[in-house]
């Protein structure tokens, strides 16, 4: 006689339903050896699960509802509490980066699409900038961290420009002295122009920005995201080469407005004679 649930048996139809994975779902991963029934009668061939399993064929779809491989899925259920924590945290970073990515790629892609009918075009204007006082942090950070290290900063510059009585004479800015994305870490400079007699202290630091002669490219929307706006980099670039210049300095990048606004914002890049 088969088995019944009355034998503290689950059938695979109440098995289903309980966990919410598929008949089809349930032979896969028994195939697999995530999720074995526990007695398959073998006259009638049909399976039959503990109650206790219920937990894990639920974590498995839950798992599954957040597109994690078999592979992952597999390495949590064999790990530690503590170590399924560090696995699950891993990869939910993982899928923000890839949303992150998709935003951004599905950005360039409805620009390209729209760049007909909008024919936008980067404009570079040859500018006259004059020296200006900066405080600033400098820090390595990955492109995943980088909204939060601008945000950190400039609230500790405006606290640390305020605190010693200083004045902020214009928008801030960064400076980009290397590449930043998954595993470059650039360095950047976070800067707020600010005129007064400061004392530094911890990570920050005081300094003058030359003047001169720059190429600006003013942007707005999304130009302010990766990877459009390194079209307005490289348009300063270009133009700075096509006149017979060379660059002087990193370029800055200088925040008029919020990215919530709009812009604009500036890309600012000293040139002088070769």
């Amino acid at each position: 006689m088969a088995l019944t649930s009355d034998d503290h048996l689950l059938a695979i139809g109440r098995f289903s339903a309980a966990t919410g994975l598929s008949h089809k779902a349930l032979r896969i991963y028994d195939d697999m050896g995530l999720l074995s029934p526990s007695h398959t009668d073998a006259f009638t061939g049909y399976r039959y699960y503990e109650a206790d399993q219920v937990r894990r064929g639920q974590l498995i779809r839950r798992m599954r509802e957040m597109e994690m491989s078999l592979q992952a899925i597999r390495e949590v259920l064999a790990a530690s509490p503590t170590e399924a924590e560090r696995l699950l945290t891993g990869y939910r970073r993982e899928f923000d980066l890839r949303n992150r990515q998709v935003h951004q790629i599905t950005s360039q892609l409805i620009h390209s699409l729209r760049q007909e009918e909008t024919n936008m075009t980067l404009s570079v204007e040859p500018r006259e900038i004059a020296p200006q006082q900066v405080v600033f942090i400098e820090g390595h950070v990955l492109v995943n961290d980088i909204d939060n290290f601008i945000k950190n900063s400039l609230a500790t510059l405006h606290e640390f420009v305020q605190e010693q009585g200083g004045t902020i004479t214009g928008a801030p800015l960064g400076i980009y002295h290397g590449q930043i994305n998954e595993q470059d870490d650039g360095p950047l400079e976070v800067c707020l122009p600010a005129a007064g007699a400061f004392s530094v202290r911890g990570d920050i630091q005081v300094r003058e920005l030359r003047g001169g002669p720059a190429a600006v490219v003013s942007i707005r929307d999304d130009y302010l995201h990766f990877p459009l706006i390194l079209q307005a980099y490289d348009a300063a670039h270009d133009w700075i080469a096509a006149n017979d210049y060379q660059m002087a300095e990193s370029p800055r990048e200088v925040w008029l407005t919020t990215v919530e606004e709009g812009g604009p914002w500036e890309i600012v890049w000293r040139y002088e004679p070769k």
